[in-house]
Parts: C-alpha cells; structure tokens; sequence
C-alpha cells in the first residue's frame, strides 16, 4: 500500500484490507482520490493497463468503469494507451478483480444523472467486494455519484455534497 507496508493481496479473499487508501498518481497528473466518508471506495479517471496492475498490486478488488468508453491513445489532452470498457472488464477480470461497465446514460442504463441511476450505481457499488475504484474519464462524474452514493447509505448529509467533493478536487458549481 504506498510502500507503507501492506501485502499486494492474493486471489484467497483473506487479504489485509487498510483502513485508509492513498492516493493513486497516474501519468497524467491526476490523482484517485478516496471518497469522503468510505475511505474503500476511490474515484479517479480512465486507467491504462499500468494503473490496472498498480491497483491490482494495490488490493483493489473491483473497478466499476461510469460510461462506456472506447480505446484511444488521447482523451481531452491526456495520453496513454486507453482500452474500452469492455477491454478494462477482461483484463480486470483476468487480474482476478471484479470488473463492470455500467455505461451511464447506455441504452439500458437508467437516464444519467437521474435518482434511477443514482439508485443503480449505489446498488452495483453495494454488490462488489472492497475496495473499488470507481471512475469515469476524469473522476467528475465518479465523485459526485461516490458522494451521493454516501448521502444515501446515511453516512454523509445532502449539505456536505459540496464541501466534500470539493475539497476532493472538484467544485460543481463553477466547473
């Protein structure tokens, strides 16, 4: 975990799990950061097949991917090889991690950004083992669900919404 210590985890189950992950550096100068509230659940951005094995040597046990995407070499300025979605479930999977897409806004998702799809990402995060990494393409959208998400299993209060993610990186009011 960070070099402070912690196992790389096995595929038994019984692995150590820390009470607090760190913050997970890509090549592109963003950070996945832990949810306020679940220090388990982390958000970020796509992944390439490092950061895939980073958080497989990690201890991550699941990645839920926010939207379908599809493999590039450049998304808005940042590089790295990108696989789709469906690419990041198999290598995942192979890795012996839980992997789904949930393709928000997909044609048989609920529409984005509804109390449908809320309730849908809530229920997928509740069904896969710790911890996730639950990401988009930056983390914009994977934060403010992972905070929702919080609001609604009552660990966090509807007024915290914009101080947490904000002081997670985001402030939805101006971006």
């Amino acid at each position: 975990w960070g070099g402070k210590g912690g196992g790389g985890g096995g595929r038994g189950g019984n692995e150590q799990v820390p009470s607090q992950l760190e913050p997970v550096l890509s090549s592109y100068y963003r950070f996945a950061k832990p949810v306020v509230g679940s220090p388990q659940i982390v958000t970020g951005g796509r992944l390439t097949l490092r950061e895939l094995f980073y958080l497989k040597e990690a201890g991550f046990r699941s990645i839920i991917s926010m939207f379908n995407m599809s493999a590039t070499t450049e998304w808005k300025g940042m590089h790295g090889e990108f696989h789709s979605s469906d690419e990041q479930v198999k290598i995942a999977t192979d890795l012996g991690m839980h992997a789904v897409n949930f393709n928000l806004g997909g044609k048989d998702s609920p529409p984005p950004f509804s109390l449908e799809a809320v309730g849908a990402v809530s229920k997928v995060v509740e069904s896969l083992p710790q911890p996730i990494y639950l990401h988009c393409h930056v983390g914009y959208t994977a934060s403010l669900f992972a905070q929702i998400h919080m609001v609604t299993k009552g660990v966090r209060s509807p007024s915290m919404i914009y101080n947490d993610t904000r002081g997670l990186g985001w402030d939805y009011q101006s971006n």
